[in-house]
């Protein structure tokens, strides 16, 4: 159903959009980097900038810097440009995040325009700016949002290549910056898309699909090869077995064997289908549209008839292939986290477009129905910022944002449970991604204080230099490894120089420090290994002792 106005290039719709993006802008430095993801690439970034070297990432691994093989070094290089531009800060280290996923707003945009229509462009925009896991990694120092807006502009580039050139080329562009950024893995990603798309094309027509005709293949593999060679060889070349660790541990490794031979850490290892899982979290709300309906239309979404369907769109089956790209692909996966889903949101952000567009001219679902599904996930997030702004207030801060967040939950219930039908969906749709927006904005506020506190180490290194006395420079042992957040923020403390030393077991109790951060649940096992000072102080989880070997330490 349209409504009679054109909702979707109203000044309001436009303002909605603005409004979200401001509001991830706004909320980029918070919370301060969390360990060990965050604090780990923002310290790769850094240690590159502070070393001058643009060919090799270092890492602060176990106290010893050395060449970080793990990863290539696009995302650190956009970070390194921000460093320059706004300082060495959390809003810089997280802008680079930001902007790929306004390219990737802005490629899925394109493409539903192109093909669908205005409002199903801006409806696929609405989605994916409002899913959870995309609000979130928006703001966050990860690599997977880089890498998604290589792998979208690839896809959406190739679905357009029979009808631009430049599609064709920058479809070559896309998977080599996302080989800059991941490695291979953005080439499988995107072939995971469309191989199979291509291949029902083939059993349909008995012929390729226009795309694969028309891409310029020979100067397309030349630019993909000018954008990836250049550093994959100068790599090679300062860090001799860089290629056979990186290719082979970091891309092959991790899906074959559990212990995949990971130089830097351990790795993280998933039940079987929990990808899957992965995705419901990273879509809410639209994962709770979604899951209703199946349950509602299971047996027309098993039918033959929806099958036959599937194979007969062209976009609809291929929003189809790129959703469930990334869970396919992890299914046999041995190593993984979470955020190895981003690439497939955005064609779950097309797939809605596709679904809304068809909705329209064939009325799959009764409008009414789908109205009073949008009213119950308006109630779903009414309850969960009602909640969790009373979860803040009672345990965290600040007190007026979980006030707010209280008065605004009880607001979005009322809304959603009053007598307005919301028989406009594409309206009803677009209050429900900014109503999302601003329950992750606000558990971003309410949340922040805990996570800065517990989850990272800028803080408790504060409080250190704090409580300890004299303007030399502090000495901070942590026993049993180091944050590497820490790494990251000891040097860029302003009242005193402060430097961080990871103690092992045989260095604690003759260390020379001045003070031992700990977690307090560690506590018990580090007196097994030293006499402990006296307790300066807490921060979150973090205790600050006096080290039993400081003579120059006096509690103030």
């Amino acid at each position: 159903m349209k409504s009679s106005k054109p909702f979707f290039v109203s000044s309001a719709t436009l303002a909605l959009l603005a409004f979200i993006i401001l509001a991830r802008l706004l909320t980029l430095g918070m919370p301060d980097f969390i360990d060990t993801t965050e604090g780990r690439y923002a310290t790769v970034a850094k240690l590159m900038l502070d070393r001058d070297d643009w060919v090799t990432p270092y890492i602060n691994f176990k106290g010893v810097v050395e060449p970080y093989l793990g990863k290539p070094p696009l995302h650190f290089w956009l970070m390194d440009i921000c460093y320059l531009l706004f300082g060495q800060n959390n809003f810089a280290g997280r802008l680079p995040s930001l902007l790929s996923a306004l390219g990737i707003g802005a490629s899925v945009w394109f493409l539903a325009a192109a093909v669908l229509s205005s409002e199903a462009a801006i409806l696929s925009v609405f989605v994916l700016a409002s899913s959870c896991l995309m609000f979130f990694l928006a703001g966050a120092v990860v690599l997977d949002v880089t890498l998604t807006l290589g792998i979208t502009l690839a896809i959406c580039s190739f679905y357009l290549a029979d009808r631009s050139r430049l599609a064709g080329y920058l479809f070559f562009a896309g998977l080599g910056l996302g080989v800059l950024v991941k490695g291979p893995l953005a080439c499988v990603l995107a072939g995971f898309t469309i191989a199979p798309w291509a291949a029902v094309h083939w059993l349909q027509t008995k012929s390729l699909p226009s795309q694969l005709r028309k891409l310029p293949w020979v100067t397309g593999i030349m630019l993909f090869f000018a954008i990836v060679i250049p550093w994959y060889w100068w790599a090679e070349i300062r860090n001799p077995g860089f290629l056979k660790y990186f290719l082979w541990n970091e891309n092959f490794g991790r899906y074959l064997k559990s212990d995949y031979g990971d130089e830097y850490g351990t790795g993280h290892r998933q039940p079987f289908g929990t990808a899957w899982l992965f995705m419901i979290m990273g879509l809410f709300p639209w994962s709770v549209l979604i899951l209703v309906l199946l349950g509602m239309k299971w047996r027309s979404v098993f039918s033959k008839r929806f099958i036959q369907t599937l194979r007969e769109d062209s976009l609809l089956l291929y929003a189809f292939a790129w959703t469930v790209s990334c869970p396919v692909l992890l299914m046999a996966a041995k190593q993984y986290t979470g955020t190895y889903i981003v690439p497939s949101l955005p064609g779950f952000a097309l797939l809605m477009g596709v679904l809304w567009e068809r909705q329209k001219t064939r009325q799959w679902i009764a409008h009414s129905t789908l109205a009073t599904i949008l009213r119950g996930v308006l109630g779903i997030l009414g309850g969960v910022l009602a909640i969790g702004g009373a979860i803040a207030f009672r345990y965290h801060s600040p007190i007026l944002a979980a006030c707010a967040a209280i008065a605004i939950g009880v607001y979005i219930c009322w809304a959603a449970f009053s007598r307005s039908r919301l028989l406009d969906l594409f309206a009803a749709s677009i209050r429900v991604a900014a109503i999302t927006a601003i329950t992750f904005s606000f558990a971003l506020l309410c949340y922040t204080d805990n996570l800065s506190n517990n989850r990272s180490s800028r803080r408790v290194l504060e409080q250190a230099s704090a409580l300890v006395p004299g303007d030399k420079p502090l000495r901070v042992g942590f026993p049993f490894g180091i944050p590497f957040s820490s790494n990251f923020y000891a040097p860029l403390m302003t009242k005193r120089p402060v430097s961080v030393l990871l103690l092992t077991e045989d260095k604690i109790a003759n260390a020379d420090v001045d003070v031992m951060i700990v977690r307090t649940r560690d506590t018990a096992t580090l007196e097994r290994f030293t006499k402990l000072g006296a307790r300066l102080g807490t921060v979150g989880k973090w205790s600050i002792f006096r080290a039993a070997s400081a003579v120059d330490v006096t509690t103030p």
